[in-house]
């Protein structure tokens, strides 16, 4: 589409830089997209791999500005293809963005969940305790050697329960 428009020749430069624009507009998004993805890479436990981003990033921007520079010498035929590759990578690099997204926050939400079942577990854990503390409480008279040490165990039983309601 843009290198039809370069030959043209009743396309005026000022359609080519607008179009031009378009293309770095669509470079930032890319750009954006990536610092996103950084920033959830960031809270996953098993990091992923995203050094090849800033390299195709680089080659985008490279592709950018040698069309401008092709534009500014009057070349508009090389300028377009220029653009055109640009754009190509720039639209592929977006949807492989994407696809890692949706693999981080998939991931994301795995983790979420498992921490939530260990939580849970963690919580059944110390009702089960509590329960079985409350049962010798019971059963054990003031006197008894042993009920300062149930009352002990009550009161580690707290401190574990406090800590993870903090959690929650």
């Amino acid at each position: 589409e843009f290198s039809k428009h370069a030959d043209d020749k009743k396309t005026s430069d000022q359609e080519l830089k607008d179009k031009q624009d378009k293309i770095d507009h669509k470079m930032q998004e890319v750009k954006d997209d990536i610092k996103k993805l950084e920033d959830l890479n960031k809270e996953l436990e098993e990091k992923k791999d995203m050094e090849g981003l800033d390299e195709k990033m680089e080659q985008m921007q490279n592709e950018q500005n040698n069309a401008k520079q092709e534009m500014s010498n009057g070349q508009k035929s090389k300028s377009s293809k220029s653009n055109q590759n640009s754009k190509q990578k720039s639209q592929e690099m977006k949807d492989q963005l994407s696809g890692m997204q949706q693999q981080m926050e998939q991931e994301s939400k795995e983790e979420n969940m498992e921490d939530l079942r260990q939580l849970l577990d963690n919580i059944m854990k110390l009702s089960f305790d509590q329960e079985a503390l409350i049962g010798t409480t019971n059963s054990s008279n003031i006197s008894n050697p042993q009920f300062k040490d149930v009352m002990k165990e009550q009161k580690k039983l707290k401190l574990i329960m406090t800590a993870t309601s903090n959690t929650v």
